[in-house]
């Protein structure tokens, strides 16, 4: 939860202050991707 945290953050802080989050979740598993769609964070 942490690491999701603070990706969004700085998404939102040094990005474009726009993303996108993807989440996939199967018993067991969970796989977060967290996107800057102004691509300034890389």
């Amino acid at each position: 939860m942490l690491a999701i945290n603070e990706a969004v953050t700085n998404v939102l802080d040094h990005g474009g202050a726009a993303g996108t989050l993807t989440l996939l979740a199967r018993p067991g598993a969970v796989a977060v991707q967290v996107e800057d769609v102004s691509g300034r964070i890389l």
